[in-house]
Protein backbone atom coordinates (compact mmCIF):
# COMPACT_ATOMS: atom_id res chain seq x y z
CA UNK A 1 0.00 0.00 0.00
CA UNK A 2 3.03 2.31 0.04
CA UNK A 3 2.26 3.84 -3.35
CA UNK A 4 -1.33 4.50 -2.30
CA UNK A 5 -0.29 6.76 0.58
CA UNK A 6 -1.42 10.39 0.37
CA UNK A 7 -0.07 13.55 2.00
CA UNK A 8 -2.93 13.37 4.51
CA UNK A 9 -1.96 9.79 5.33
CA UNK A 10 1.69 10.69 5.86
CA UNK A 11 0.73 13.38 8.35
CA UNK A 12 -1.90 11.29 10.12
CA UNK A 13 -1.56 9.95 13.64
CA UNK A 14 -1.79 6.34 12.52
CA UNK A 15 1.09 6.67 10.04
CA UNK A 16 3.31 8.39 12.58
CA UNK A 17 2.41 5.76 15.18
CA UNK A 18 3.43 3.06 12.69
CA UNK A 19 6.91 4.59 12.39
CA UNK A 20 7.06 5.15 16.14
CA UNK A 21 6.41 1.47 16.80
CA UNK A 22 7.92 -0.22 13.75
CA UNK A 23 10.36 2.32 12.29
CA UNK A 24 13.32 -0.03 12.63
CA UNK A 25 11.66 -2.66 10.42
CA UNK A 26 9.60 -0.64 7.93
CA UNK A 27 10.77 -1.07 4.31
CA UNK A 28 13.03 1.69 2.96
CA UNK A 29 10.56 2.67 0.25
CA UNK A 30 7.80 3.18 2.82
CA UNK A 31 9.85 5.47 5.02
CA UNK A 32 11.05 7.47 2.01
CA UNK A 33 7.52 7.77 0.65
CA UNK A 34 6.25 9.16 3.96
CA UNK A 35 9.17 11.60 4.12
CA UNK A 36 8.50 12.73 0.54
CA UNK A 37 4.85 13.37 1.31
CA UNK A 38 5.51 15.21 4.57
CA UNK A 39 8.52 17.30 3.61
CA UNK A 40 8.77 17.04 -0.23
CA UNK A 41 11.56 15.17 -2.02
CA UNK A 42 13.91 18.12 -1.54
CA UNK A 43 14.62 18.25 2.19
CA UNK A 44 17.45 18.60 4.69
CA UNK A 45 17.74 18.40 8.45
CA UNK A 46 18.41 21.62 10.33
CA UNK A 47 22.12 21.81 11.12
CA UNK A 48 22.98 23.77 14.30
CA UNK A 49 26.69 23.49 13.51
CA UNK A 50 26.34 25.41 10.23
CA UNK A 51 23.66 28.14 10.47
CA UNK A 52 24.43 29.50 7.01
CA UNK A 53 23.91 26.06 5.44
CA UNK A 54 20.28 26.09 6.58
CA UNK A 55 19.68 29.46 4.90
CA UNK A 56 21.46 28.32 1.75
CA UNK A 57 19.21 25.25 1.68
CA UNK A 58 16.09 27.42 1.83
CA UNK A 59 17.45 29.68 -0.93
CA UNK A 60 17.91 26.59 -3.11
CA UNK A 61 14.39 25.34 -2.58
CA UNK A 62 14.93 22.79 0.18
CA UNK A 63 12.56 22.27 3.09
CA UNK A 64 14.55 22.46 6.34
CA UNK A 65 13.22 19.91 8.83
CA UNK A 66 13.70 20.89 12.48
CA UNK A 67 14.18 18.46 15.31
CA UNK A 68 10.77 19.06 16.86
CA UNK A 69 8.97 18.15 13.64
CA UNK A 70 9.67 14.44 14.10
CA UNK A 71 9.95 12.14 17.07
CA UNK A 72 13.17 10.36 17.93
CA UNK A 73 11.88 7.15 16.33
CA UNK A 74 10.96 9.01 13.14
CA UNK A 75 14.42 10.56 12.96
CA UNK A 76 16.02 7.17 13.52
CA UNK A 77 13.97 5.62 10.73
CA UNK A 78 14.69 8.46 8.31
CA UNK A 79 18.42 8.30 8.97
CA UNK A 80 18.46 4.49 8.81
CA UNK A 81 17.28 4.51 5.20
CA UNK A 82 19.26 7.62 4.21
CA UNK A 83 16.22 9.73 3.45
CA UNK A 84 17.46 12.93 5.10
CA UNK A 85 20.86 14.55 5.60
CA UNK A 86 22.04 17.58 7.55
CA UNK A 87 22.05 20.90 5.70
CA UNK A 88 25.79 21.17 6.33
CA UNK A 89 26.28 18.06 4.19
CA UNK A 90 23.94 19.09 1.37
CA UNK A 91 24.39 22.89 1.15
CA UNK A 92 27.51 23.59 3.23
CA UNK A 93 28.57 27.17 3.79
CA UNK A 94 31.99 28.22 2.46
CA UNK A 95 34.73 27.30 4.94
CA UNK A 96 38.11 28.42 3.68
CA UNK A 97 39.65 27.86 7.11
CA UNK A 98 39.37 24.26 8.23
CA UNK A 99 39.91 22.81 11.70
CA UNK A 100 40.37 19.36 10.18
CA UNK A 101 44.01 18.34 10.79
CA UNK A 102 43.75 15.99 7.81
CA UNK A 103 42.63 18.72 5.41
CA UNK A 104 45.03 19.47 2.54
CA UNK A 105 47.51 22.20 3.39
CA UNK A 106 47.04 25.40 1.43
CA UNK A 107 50.03 26.47 -0.64
CA UNK A 108 51.31 29.83 0.56
CA UNK A 109 53.46 32.44 -1.16
CA UNK A 110 56.70 33.07 0.72
CA UNK A 111 57.15 36.66 1.85
CA UNK A 112 60.25 37.09 -0.30
CA UNK A 113 58.14 36.26 -3.36
CA UNK A 114 55.50 38.91 -2.76
CA UNK A 115 55.31 41.54 -5.47
CA UNK A 116 55.48 45.25 -4.54
CA UNK A 117 51.73 45.46 -5.23
CA UNK A 118 51.06 42.57 -2.83
CA UNK A 119 53.12 44.33 -0.16
CA UNK A 120 51.07 47.51 -0.66
CA UNK A 121 47.74 45.70 -0.42
CA UNK A 122 48.82 43.89 2.75
CA UNK A 123 49.91 47.17 4.36
CA UNK A 124 46.68 48.86 3.28
CA UNK A 125 44.51 46.06 4.70
CA UNK A 126 46.37 46.16 8.02
CA UNK A 127 46.12 49.94 8.29
CA UNK A 128 42.41 49.93 7.44
CA UNK A 129 41.72 47.14 9.96
CA UNK A 130 43.17 49.27 12.74
CA UNK A 131 41.26 52.37 11.68
CA UNK A 132 37.78 50.93 11.07
CA UNK A 133 37.74 47.85 13.32
CA UNK A 134 40.31 48.71 15.98
CA UNK A 135 42.18 45.43 15.54
CA UNK A 136 45.58 44.31 14.31
CA UNK A 137 45.48 41.61 11.67
CA UNK A 138 47.88 39.24 9.94
CA UNK A 139 47.90 39.19 6.14
CA UNK A 140 49.32 36.49 3.92
CA UNK A 141 48.90 35.07 0.43
CA UNK A 142 47.93 31.66 -0.90
CA UNK A 143 48.61 30.45 -4.41
CA UNK A 144 46.33 27.46 -4.58
CA UNK A 145 43.73 26.73 -7.28
CA UNK A 146 42.22 24.01 -5.08
CA UNK A 147 41.51 26.42 -2.23
CA UNK A 148 37.78 27.35 -2.33
CA UNK A 149 38.18 31.11 -1.93
CA UNK A 150 39.56 34.30 -3.47
CA UNK A 151 40.10 35.74 -0.01
CA UNK A 152 39.31 34.59 3.50
CA UNK A 153 39.17 36.12 6.97
CA UNK A 154 39.08 34.46 10.36
CA UNK A 155 40.67 34.94 13.78
CA UNK A 156 42.00 38.33 12.58
CA UNK A 157 43.88 36.67 9.76
CA UNK A 158 43.27 37.87 6.18
CA UNK A 159 44.42 35.66 3.33
CA UNK A 160 44.29 36.46 -0.39
CA UNK A 161 44.46 33.68 -2.97
CA UNK A 162 46.65 34.76 -5.86
CA UNK A 163 45.65 31.71 -7.89
CA UNK A 164 42.04 32.92 -8.02
CA UNK A 165 42.65 36.68 -8.15
CA UNK A 166 45.77 36.81 -10.34
CA UNK A 167 48.89 38.86 -9.64
CA UNK A 168 47.61 41.78 -11.75
CA UNK A 169 44.58 42.15 -9.48
CA UNK A 170 46.76 43.68 -6.77
CA UNK A 171 47.79 46.44 -9.16
CA UNK A 172 44.17 47.57 -9.68
CA UNK A 173 42.66 50.72 -8.21
CA UNK A 174 41.34 50.85 -4.68
CA UNK A 175 37.67 50.12 -5.45
CA UNK A 176 37.86 46.34 -6.09
CA UNK A 177 40.57 46.01 -3.44
CA UNK A 178 38.52 47.85 -0.80
CA UNK A 179 35.40 45.99 -1.91
CA UNK A 180 36.98 42.60 -1.22
CA UNK A 181 38.58 43.75 2.03
CA UNK A 182 35.24 45.04 3.37
CA UNK A 183 33.58 41.76 2.38
CA UNK A 184 36.15 39.82 4.38
CA UNK A 185 36.23 42.21 7.33
CA UNK A 186 32.50 41.61 7.74
CA UNK A 187 33.49 38.23 9.15
CA UNK A 188 35.00 39.96 12.16
CA UNK A 189 31.36 40.34 13.24
CA UNK A 190 29.63 37.32 11.71
CA UNK A 191 30.66 34.18 9.87
CA UNK A 192 27.25 33.90 8.23
CA UNK A 193 27.04 35.62 4.82
CA UNK A 194 23.25 35.58 4.97
CA UNK A 195 22.77 37.03 8.46
CA UNK A 196 21.58 40.54 9.26
CA UNK A 197 24.66 40.93 11.50
CA UNK A 198 26.95 40.37 8.52
CA UNK A 199 24.96 42.73 6.29
CA UNK A 200 24.93 45.42 8.97
CA UNK A 201 28.68 45.02 9.45
CA UNK A 202 29.31 45.59 5.74
CA UNK A 203 27.33 48.83 5.63
CA UNK A 204 28.97 50.09 8.82
CA UNK A 205 32.47 49.26 7.55
CA UNK A 206 31.73 50.95 4.23
CA UNK A 207 30.59 54.09 6.04
CA UNK A 208 33.69 54.07 8.26
CA UNK A 209 35.96 53.66 5.24
CA UNK A 210 34.26 56.62 3.55
CA UNK A 211 34.81 58.78 6.65
CA UNK A 212 38.43 57.59 6.83
CA UNK A 213 39.00 58.73 3.24
CA UNK A 214 37.83 62.21 4.23
CA UNK A 215 39.74 62.62 7.48
CA UNK A 216 42.92 60.69 6.61
CA UNK A 217 43.25 60.78 2.81
CA UNK A 218 46.99 60.22 2.96
CA UNK A 219 46.43 56.71 4.31
CA UNK A 220 45.20 55.69 0.88
CA UNK A 221 48.53 56.64 -0.64
CA UNK A 222 49.70 53.22 0.55
CA UNK A 223 48.18 51.71 -2.57
CA UNK A 224 50.10 53.98 -4.92
CA UNK A 225 53.12 52.51 -6.71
Amino acid sequence: MTQALTEADANSTWARDAIEQHGDTLPEETVKKIMDLRFTEKRVAYDPTDPEANKLAVSKGYVVVHGSQMSGAEWDAAKRVGSIFAAGKVTPSPKPYSDDPNAPKIKLVKRENWTPAMERVASYAQAVAVKIMGVNIVVDYANDFNAPFSAAYGSRHLRFNVAKLGYKWFERDMVPISDLIIHEFGHEYSGDHLSSEYHDALTLLGAKLAKLALVEPKLFDILKA
